[in-house]
């Protein structure tokens, strides 16, 4: 049985990530979609040069990394750690040269973290948006305390910077995760140097970094839980590393809910893949996952709670309007703002969720079988074929640049904004990366069976969760963004795969 699902867990992903990566390589050409990134139509040719420059760049790494160890024999993760640290501050400085204040959500959030960090009661207004969207609500405590933090070491007047840098931090740390992931997972440091590459080009450089939301703060949440879970297949503290995990989602699923994905994932493969199966020994897992769940939980929601806060539990947009707005044909299945009033309109859970399902059914209806196909492959689209995680597609997103468009200033900014001259290069570079990781995942198929382990199984099945997720809810790129580590890693996995298939 366990070979059969290990089979199946294998070929499903293989196959599914070949479908997705098809699609995106051509569907930029033949069919019409929301949100769609204008360079998606030489998608092909993109892809081509992406292949031949991470070859090269591997190549590049496995000489210089063999030069260097064997001049200086130093081990790979001192210079990883040494260009982290330059990286850090490289990336502040970019951040600082063209960082703006944003709209949409994200500024629905730092205005009322300004307010809360000042102990003053949010208006009506703001109370009304947090109890549609609750899950907004510890990263508004996590900036009040750190605006708060910057108010009491009088750096007030930087605290929105701040802010960025604590998010810089993330960045970094994450990126130093895949590289010891990716080492300990292929025992390669040609492979663990390219992944961390990667991310830098992807993640590293993504002006994401610049936007105060959970996106960003969220960035290291599934790769540490992996991390930890790698750990604890290991045999080291279980208990500790069981805590951490738990705690970890629930603190990603306040913060960003497509995070408890990874976790559902872990309990899943931990239980199936259990070495002494029996009813007790499940049991004992489901049972400490539970107590740890509630303590964990008491104690995030006691941290998120604010007096200045006035929550109405009557008005919180629950899962039904996203799996509303997911089935919309005006938008793809993307952010729908006649969705959100309809929604916005009923008082009660009650009635909005009987409203929702009403106007769900009435829309898989109308679809039929062929249309929602179609609808299914314009979300794949709308969520996977775009490098850039949908930069600059939230409502009003320059809401307020700085002033500082003298000499680099101005180069750094024309590469980052929507606007900019050396925009397309970005757009170019990010697309040609992101469609390497997208092919790589296919080429898990090649993985042989003894490698398939409960680490391998648990990016398996996390990934394939996600894509469920996507599909199923509001789509939009930004929200495979904090995923892109665990995306990376499967993805050097599958390189690795065909590498040791072509040697044999």
């Amino acid at each position: 049985m366990s070979k059969l699902i290990d089979k199946l867990l294998k070929y499903s992903f293989a196959v599914l990530s070949f479908i997705i990566f098809i699609i995106c390589l051509v569907g930029g050409l033949c069919v019409s979609y929301r949100y769609k990134l204008d360079v998606v139509r030489l998608n092909v040719y993109i892809f081509i040069v992406s292949v031949v420059f991470i070859v090269v760049i591997l190549k590049i790494i496995t000489l210089v990394g063999k030069f260097i160890k064997d001049r200086f024999k130093v081990n790979a993760r001192v210079y990883v750690y040494l260009v982290s640290l330059v990286f850090m501050c490289f990336q502040i400085y970019l951040i600082h040269s063209y960082y703006f204040n944003t709209g949409w959500d994200s500024g629905r959030v730092i205005d009322a973290a300004y307010q809360l960090s000042k102990n003053i009661k949010l208006q009506e207004s703001a109370n009304e948006y947090f109890s549609y969207y609750p899950n907004n609500v510890l990263i508004t405590i996590l900036f009040s305390k750190i605006i708060s933090f910057s108010n009491v070491i009088g750096l007030e007047e930087y605290s929105y910077f701040i802010i960025l840098v604590v998010q810089s931090l993330i960045n970094i740390a994450t990126g130093i995760l895949i590289f010891e992931i990716i080492e300990d997972l292929t025992k390669s440091n040609s492979l663990a140097l390219l992944g961390y590459f990667i991310y830098i080009i992807l993640i590293g450089l993504s002006p994401w970094v610049s936007i105060p939301y959970s996106d960003s703060m969220a960035l290291i949440i599934p790769i540490i839980m992996f991390y930890l879970y790698i750990r604890l297949c290991n045999g080291y503290s279980k208990i500790i590393n069981t805590f951490l995990i738990v705690f970890l989602a629930v603190f990603g699923y306040m913060l960003k809910p497509q995070t408890i994905i990874f976790f559902i994932s872990c309990v899943v493969v931990s239980i199936l893949f259990i070495k002494n199966y029996n009813l007790k020994n499940i049991l004992k897992i489901l049972i400490l996952v539970v107590f740890l769940f509630g303590i964990s939980y008491s104690s995030i929601k006691y941290f998120s709670s604010d007096e200045n806060m006035s929550l109405n539990s009557e008005l919180e947009i629950s899962y039904d309007h996203f799996l509303k707005m997911g089935l919309n044909n005006s938008n793809d299945g993307g952010y729908s703002s006649n969705d959100v009033m309809d929604s916005v309109s009923y008082k009660t859970k009650e009635e909005r969720e009987k409203a929702n399902f009403k106007v769900i059914k009435e829309r898989l209806k109308d679809y039929g079988v062929i249309g929602l196909f179609n609808h299914q492959v314009k979300k794949t689209l709308v969520n996977y074929n775009d490098g850039t995680f949908a930069w600059s597609r939230e409502g009003t997103f320059y809401l307020n640049i700085q002033e500082k468009n003298q000499g680099v200033f101005s180069s750094i900014r024309n590469f980052y904004y929507e606007n900019g001259k050396f925009h397309f290069i970005f757009k170019y570079v990010t697309q040609g990366i992101w469609l390497f990781v997208l092919f790589c995942l296919s080429l898990n198929g090649f993985l042989k069976m003894k490698y398939l382990n409960n680490n391998v199984r648990v990016l398996y099945l996390a990934l394939i969760g996600l894509f469920i997720f996507e599909s199923i809810f509001e789509a939009r790129a930004r929200y495979l963004y904090t995923y892109v580590p665990i995306f990376i890693v499967t993805a050097i996995l599958g390189l690795k795969a065909l590498i040791d298939k072509i040697n044999k």
